[in-house]
Order: structure tokens, then sequence, then C-alpha cells
């Protein structure tokens, strides 16, 4: 995530690494919150052993965590913030004006939650089913210079991450097997 002023602090790449050596969830979030970064990263990280989630989100010295719950259990990531006390507009020439940012973040808000538990299909469709204002899809068609390459829904219960690349190709793949990385 650009920001137009960048305050001191670490950079987001040693944070990310001290961040993936820590043993839990709430060990990443002190982390985080302890090392604000001088630029904007967003991490959404999930815990295997408990299922919890959790965003946090990283800019000019400023840090924001999300807990998605039962009120509230999509999140989404976007080149913006959605959860910093103060949002700032990135620089100009950002990815992407926050204004469209935030159009899709409120289509994703306003999606109903379902009545019972739903499969990844049904994530791959609301991602990737349509353009705004009708989904959040990115496509690089008229005006717009961005696309979406790839949609990725992870399901901690089963430990899978399916990625829909943006021509609709999917791929699943345990989590065990990126863990264990290539062979």
């Amino acid at each position: 995530m650009p920001v137009a002023r960048p305050e001191s602090g670490s950079a987001r790449h040693a944070v990310a690494r001290a961040r993936q050596r820590a043993e839990s969830l709430d060990r990443a979030v002190e982390l985080l919150r302890s090392h604000p970064m001088a630029g904007g990263f967003a991490f959404t990280i999930g815990e295997l052993a408990t299922g919890r989630v959790v965003v946090v989100e990283s800019a000019a010295g400023q840090v924001a965590v999300h807990r998605p719950g039962p009120a509230d259990p999509f999140s989404w990531h976007t080149n913006h913030t959605c959860h910093l006390p103060t949002p700032r507009e990135p620089p100009s020439g950002a990815l992407g004006p926050l204004a469209e940012s935030q159009q899709r973040g409120r289509f994703l808000a306003g999606v109903p939650l379902p009545e019972a538990e739903q499969d990844v299909g049904w994530f791959l469709e609301i991602l990737t089913g349509a353009e705004l204002p009708d989904g959040p899809l990115r496509t690089a068609r008229g005006a717009d210079p961005l696309m979406t390459l790839c949609t990725t829904v992870t399901d901690l219960h089963t430990r899978d991450v399916t990625v829909s690349s943006h021509r609709g190709d999917q791929t699943r793949v345990g989590v065990d097997a990126l863990l264990a990385g290539p062979r």
C-alpha cells in the first residue's frame, strides 16, 4: 500500500520475515504492532491450529488490527487501507484511486451472509464473478489499467488453498504441501 508521506520505521520485508517466524497468531500481531513500517503493507494471517484469522494493516507508522467475526466474517485485500483510524490517500500514480478500492470494499461488505456454510466455489463466484458495480473483479477493460491476476481462497479447516487465475483455471493445493515447499 503506497503512502504519500512515509514515516521512520522498519522495512516491510524485515518485519514480514520476523512475522513468518512467529510461533502463534497472537505473537505475529504483537510483532506487527511493535514494529510499525515506514511504508504500507497489509497482512492477512490465518492460524491453522485454531482457524483464527486477523488482518493487520501498517502504513506510515500506524497499525490497525481487524479480526473478522460472526457479524463481520469477510475480509478482503485491497491496495489501500481499510481499517486504519485515519486512512490516507496514497500518492498519485498508486495502484488505482482510493474511491475505487473503497467501492469494491463496500460491495464485499454488502454481500449477505449465507444461511449455511458455503464451499470454495461460493467464495470464488463472489470474488471473480463480476466487475463493479456487481462484483470486485478487475479486468483491465476500458479505462481501468489494472487486472485481478489471481484470486485465492484459503480454507483453514480443510487445510486447502484454491487459486483461480484470471482465466478461471483453478488449482487446489494443500497447506501442508505449501509449507513443505518445492521438491
